[in-house]
């Protein structure tokens, strides 16, 4: 199954001993009491099938309002979703590549910032259309949102200079560019993968973790010009 690496850097990331559960939270003296805080569980496994990376195993409770069935009986209220997921620190360059989506690694580093105030998180932006102008042989794909046509919201064109289309300039015209789908070589093959404005990566492979974290690497010095690092706020976001 294809996955989504988002790019990070932190200062202040907790050092963890190997194979030692460290749990985070909004409270750490409850932590250990049976208590419906969410709660997020952190252990550091060793080093990824790639040694270039060291890799941490995370298990994460997210709140979840929702309606379900128990019997005959229909239930609404909120669960806490354990998520599981890992994150892939690069030994050398010190980034992190968190297999999560943008809202997860927002409660993430919420609840790393109250272990570790002084924490520091930067994520990355893609500049998609300065890429897609200067990598435009490379580019195969583009997804669009936020399209002002009537009754179509989003959408995705494939193909040969595709980027070069008049749909795509319709598109762009209309919408915002939020994916781009770009060819690359990595050992001698031609790859794909998916680059997102908020810096995911996504190789479209079902390559093992080694080869997809140097697929992710080999797409990272690809799109390195067209990319900036925004600080990631630690507050909440108000509901509405």
């Amino acid at each position: 199954m294809a996955r989504m690496y988002r790019y990070y850097e932190f200062d202040g990331f907790p050092e963890l001993k190997p194979w030692e559960p460290v749990v985070f939270g909004r409270n750490p003296q409850l932590l250990a009491s049976l208590t419906e805080q969410e709660r997020t569980t952190m252990r550091q496994v060793g080093e990824s099938d790639n040694p270039a990376f060291a890799k941490y195993f995370v298990e994460h409770e997210s709140p979840r309002e929702t309606v379900w069935r128990v019997g005959s009986e229909i239930r609404r209220g909120r669960l806490l979703e354990v998520l599981e997921f890992h994150i892939f620190r690069h030994k050398v360059d010190g980034y992190f590549l968190i297999e999560a989506n943008d809202r997860v690694v927002r409660e993430l580093c919420r609840r790393l910032s109250l272990r570790s105030p002084e924490l520091k998180v930067r994520r990355r932006e893609v500049d998609l259309p300065q890429a897609r102008a200067a990598l435009s042989a490379t580019v195969s794909g583009g997804y669009f949102g936020g399209l002002t046509v009537e009754n179509v919201s989003s959408a995705a064109i494939y193909g040969p200079d595709v980027s070069d289309s008049e749909m795509w300039s319709y598109l762009s015209q209309h919408g915002d560019l939020n994916g781009l789908w770009l060819r690359f070589t990595y050992l001698g093959s031609e790859q794909g993968a998916l680059v997102t404005r908020n810096g995911g990566v996504m190789p479209l492979t079902t390559a093992q973790e080694n080869a997809a974290l140097d697929m992710v690497a080999a797409v990272n010095d690809l799109i390195a010009p067209f990319s900036s690092l925004v600080e990631q706020s630690m507050r909440r976001r108000a509901k509405g």
